[in-house]
C-alpha cells in the first residue's frame, strides 16, 4: 500500500498555492502541545518544482486523557459519558488548580476484544456547556457523550462486545471577564 495521495485540483484563474493544514495535540506526561502544520504546495512552478514549504505552530495546553474497558449492551450499543469521569479530580489533584471540563471534541480510539469478527465505530455527541454568571470558558466548555456501536461482519449489531478505549481532549478553564 502507498503512503502517497494523489491530489488532482482544476486549474484556475489566481490560485498559486494549495495549503494542507494538520492539527493535532501531543502531550508527554503532564506537558502538552496543541501543533498545527501547514504545508503549501505551489501550482506553478519551475522544473523541478521546489519542496513545499512547512511552517510549524505550537501552543502549549492541557489535555484530558481518559481510558477505560466498556461493553456493548445486547443491542450492539453503549454511551459513554466523558464528563462524569472528571467529577473526581477536585478532590484528589491537590495544590494545583485544574478544571474539570473539557474544552474540545475529543479523538476517541475503541479496539474490540472478540473470539469473533467485530467492528467497532463511534459517534461523539457535543453539547455546549454555559459558564457561571460573570465567568467564561476558554476554550468554549462542552459536555461529551460518545456512541460507540459493535457490528458483525454482515452489518448487523454485535451484541456484548467488550472494547477498550482511549480519549484525549483539550481541557476548558473558567475566567472572569
Amino acid at each position: 500500500m502507498s503512503n502517497t495521495i494523489e491530489l488532482k485540483i482544476p486549474a484556475m484563474p489566481g490560485i498559486r498555492n494549495v495549503v494542507l493544514r494538520e492539527e493535532t495535540l501531543v502531550s508527554l506526561n503532564s506537558s502538552s502541545a496543541d501543533v498545527r502544520i501547514e504545508t503549501v504546495y505551489p501550482l506553478i512552478s519551475p522544473i523541478p518544482p521546489p519542496p513545499p514549504q512547512v511552517t510549524s505552530h505550537c501552543d502549549g495546553v492541557r489535555t484530558w486523557s481518559f481510558s477505560g474497558s466498556h461493553m456493548t449492551g445486547s443491542n450492539g450499543i453503549v454511551d459513554i459519558h466523558l464528563n462524569k469521569f472528571l467529577d473526581c479530580v477536585p478532590a484528589v489533584v491537590d495544590s494545583v488548580i485544574y478544571s474539570n471540563y473539557i474544552g474540545s471534541v475529543p479523538t476517541f480510539i475503541a479496539t474490540p476484544e472478540s473470539e469473533e469478527p467485530v467492528f467497532v465505530t463511534c459517534t461523539i455527541d457535543t453539547r455546549v456547556l454555559q459558564p457561571p454568571q460573570g465567568q467564561a470558558f476558554l476554550p468554549q466548555a462542552m459536555d461529551i457523550t460518545i456512541r460507540v456501536r459493535s457490528w458483525k461482519h454482515d452489518g448487523t449489531p454485535a451484541p456484548n462486545v467488550t472494547f477498550n478505549w482511549i480519549a484525549i481532549a483539550r481541557t476548558a478553564t473558567v475566567t472572569n471577564f
